[in-house]
């Protein structure tokens, strides 16, 4: 991967083993082309994980849609439940970024370009790929939550679309699904979306918040909703208020400074903010307990996070998948060991969710690793996973919980079956 790749990008790379239980039907031919892929999936209001497909990139430009309720989406046929549909429309070009909400997803190409599907009436769709209408300046970045999407525009102004019944995309219009709407924000260099509050990071360093305010989750010291963005403030020194990276899940914000440690705010009542000693929810940014971190990962709809820290370590904390005892939830920083591969940056924000989740997440645009770029030897695509093994912190209580898909032995590890 390119040296100059960011710290958090290199985390959506990940191996195509964890996949195998969902790729299976596909041809061998068809896996070695996959460049990149996205699964749409989100957790809905009765706390169920909806999955709904995979959008598919291969190294012959070519775009593929997997999934009965994507399709249906597109009036693409799907007779065969193993059968792609190719995204015609797309031939040629490359996709630089895959985003979706609740009913759409927006795929975002090299050239600059918006593309949209959805059931939703009011993105007026006519179960095609809408191609979206961004004026005369590229996009450069794109961002959804649950029922609306940030654009940054090439020029970094920012723009929105969707629902704005909380102000997640500004104003006092109730929606805008037609056109793009101004946010006010200008010099732009980051983006993100939680559930119905939305995020933006200046050149300046500065970052702004607006929307659903609930539980706190705009770090604005309050519970008013915002249809402007707002300036967060920070209570640390100048030095240390350098935001490299931020996040936004269901109800909580995280924040990643320069120098490795988290900032979050929001609701705590699932170990969110990864400590119980915080209050069930925290409105500005508080210090979470963990430090030297180098990238985080969310969901617009989960309340867990995970993080990769400098000294190749992974941290996990929040509410987790289902075991059979219910639903795990960890409510401090816990420190997953990786030691099957000799390199963490073979281990990806997926293949950590596939921990705990079944299908594993996708946090984005998930690029697959070319089998060079590993330096232990994967198993046969077409083979059962050999035995593999992780360790975790014995310091902390959870050791004694059955996590999805492991059992824990007397050492104090985790162990595949």
């Amino acid at each position: 991967m390119p040296s100059n790749m960011e710290p958090s990008t290199k985390y959506h790379h990940t191996t195509m083993a964890i996949w195998k239980q969902e790729f299976e039907t596909f041809s061998t031919d068809f896996i070695h082309t996959i460049q990149a892929f996205c699964r749409i999936h989100y957790r809905n209001d009765c706390e169920q994980d909806c999955h709904l497909g995979y959008i598919i990139h291969t190294k012959h430009k070519r775009t593929f849609i997997f999934g009965e309720t994507l399709c249906r989406w597109l009036s693409l046929r799907y007779d065969d439940p193993c059968e792609l549909q190719e995204l015609r429309t797309l031939n040629g070009k490359i996709i630089k970024q895959v985003d979706y909400g609740l009913d759409f997803f927006v795929i975002l190409t090299t050239d600059g370009c918006v593309y949209l599907a959805s059931s939703d009436p009011y993105w007026e769709t006519d179960r095609q790929l809408k191609w979206i209408d961004t004026g005369s300046n590229h996009i450069e970045q794109i961002a959804c939550g649950h029922e609306h999407l940030l654009l940054l525009r090439s020029d970094q102004r920012l723009m929105a679309m969707g629902w704005n019944g909380l102000g997640q995309t500004t104003g006092t219009a109730e929606h805008s699904h037609r056109s793009l709407v101004y946010t006010g924000l200008e010099n732009v260099k980051k983006i993100a979306c939680g559930w119905a509050h939305s995020l933006a990071l200046t050149y300046t360093g500065r970052v702004y918040s607006w929307g659903l305010n609930e539980s706190g989750r705009l770090g604005l010291n309050d519970e008013i909703n915002r249809n402007t963005p707002n300036l967060i403030e920070f209570e640390c020194d100048e030095q240390s208020y350098q935001i490299k990276d931020f996040v936004a899940g269901a109800a909580h914000t995280l924040f990643l400074m320069e120098n490795g440690t988290v900032y979050g705010c929001g609701w705590n009542d699932n170990g969110e903010l990864g400590s119980p000693d915080f209050d069930q929810y925290e409105l500005s940014p508080i210090r979470l307990p963990i430090e030297n971190v180098k990238a985080i990962a969310t969901g617009w709809s989960y309340r867990f996070t995970i993080a990769f820290t400098n000294d190749h370590q992974c941290y996990v904390w929040g509410e987790l998948g289902q075991d059979t005892m219910g639903t795990i939830r960890l409510y401090h920083p816990t420190k997953i060991i990786p030691n099957l591969l000799s390199s963490s940056s073979s281990w990806s924000f997926s293949a950590i969710s596939s921990l705990y989740f079944n299908p594993p997440l996708t946090f984005g645009w998930c690029q697959r690793y070319t089998m060079n770029k590993l330096k232990v030897k994967q198993p046969n695509f077409n083979n059962k996973y050999s035995q593999q093994r992780i360790e975790c912190d014995p310091e902390h209580d959870y050791v004694n919980m059955m996590v999805k898909r492991f059992s824990i032995t007397s050492d104090h590890s985790l162990t595949f079956p």
